[in-house]
């Protein structure tokens, strides 16, 4: 449901979604310096300045969910690991992982003397429980509603990142295809590739499924079953992606997980005009920034937390630029509304830009 209006003192990511307008106001106004519509309003005309509606009627943007940032974020210089990594070449991610270890292991231990069994130290995400798997367990490990959200996936790839068909796709963490078979079908074949770390999710949903056996067929696409995002060990180092995307990954990763995310991508989109789009979690269903998480292993099905202002700055780390898209948010939850995750988009920097 919508969260209400904000507050005007509120520092907001996402004051609304220009297709929430209801039919007597359907026409969305933007400041002429702002990035999102504040109103909807009667009139389709434009004005001079920063009159709302031109002298029409309008009505508040509804609001799906309302972020708001720490009061003060943090220097990047701030956080411990950017010491940790201070004067240090990549792969970043691995001294950060090495560093997270005994955390861990401290994790497991303390799981252990609870009675909850042992814990896996710095999990990757492989998750060995599936390798019986059938159909229905494939997908429902996913979590997703199928169809309906790998459908929206798509039209927000499309809306937020522009695709055509010739450019290269990567996809990480395809799981069972939900949103992979709508990417397959839409791109030239031979140009999507995905990373999955669980291949018998793709396996088992393609083999039940007519439709995506076709489009695998047709499409000639490239499944890379890893754990660490990677797709150079089998694209080679010189490839490159115009597109990457993933959905509900980066929700349960480690702090060096969302580390070795950003250097893959990093490494391997295209320098002229690549993006790269993921969903993690920043904030609750309400939209309330969460306390960062800091988690030492992949948690899943649990979810892990990040701070925004982090997270930028690990994407700096990395050579990216990173920025909100809370409209993906928006626009994802009409639909799909329990799957609230934040969205970012990630471009290489250029001079430090």
């Amino acid at each position: 449901g919508s969260a209400g209006a904000p507050a005007e003192s509120a520092i907001l990511y996402a004051p609304g979604a220009t297709s929430l307008c209801p039919k007597s106001h359907p026409f969305p106004f933007r400041q002429d310096d702002g990035e999102f519509a504040r109103h909807c309003c009667t009139v389709q005309v434009r004005c001079q300045g920063h009159q709302e509606c031109c002298g029409g009627e309008q009505v508040p943007v509804p609001v799906t969910y309302v972020y708001e940032p720490p009061r003060e974020e943090l220097r990047c210089e701030d956080f411990s690991w950017w010491h940790l990594l201070k004067g240090k070449k990549g792969p970043l991610w691995q001294l950060m992982k090495a560093d997270a270890t005994p955390r861990s292991k401290a994790d497991s231990d303390a799981m252990k003397a609870m009675g909850y069994g042992e814990g896996r130290i710095t999990w990757a995400g492989e998750d060995g429980d599936l390798q019986d798997a059938d159909t229905a367990k494939a997908r429902l490990y996913v979590g997703s509603r199928w169809l309906v959200s790998g459908s929206q996936q798509m039209q927000g790839a499309k809306a937020f990142m522009g695709l055509a068909p010739h450019q290269r796709f990567l996809e990480i963490g395809c799981g069972a295809l939900n949103a992979g078979q709508f990417f397959m079908d839409f791109f030239n074949p031979g140009s999507y590739v995905c990373v999955e770390p669980n291949d018998v999710l793709h396996r088992k949903s393609a083999a039940a499924n007519a439709s995506i056996t076709k489009i695998i067929d047709q499409k000639k696409p490239e499944f890379i079953t890893r754990d660490d995002f990677d797709p150079r060990p089998k694209m080679g180092d010189g490839y490159r992606f115009d597109r990457a995307w993933s959905h509900s990954v980066l929700s349960h990763a480690a702090d060096w997980q969302l580390m070795q995310y950003f250097e893959v991508v990093a490494a391997t989109i295209n320098p002229d005009g690549g993006l790269a789009m993921a969903s993690l979690r920043f904030s609750d269903v309400n939209g309330v920034s969460m306390e960062a998480s800091h988690d030492h292993s992949w948690i899943y099905p649990s979810v892990s937390y990040f701070d925004f202002g982090e997270a930028r700055c690990l994407a700096r780390r990395a050579g990216l630029h990173l920025e909100a898209v809370p409209e993906a948010r928006l626009f994802h939850t009409q639909t799909c509304p329990n799957e609230f995750h934040d969205w970012v988009r990630m471009r290489l920097l250029k001079n430090g830009f």
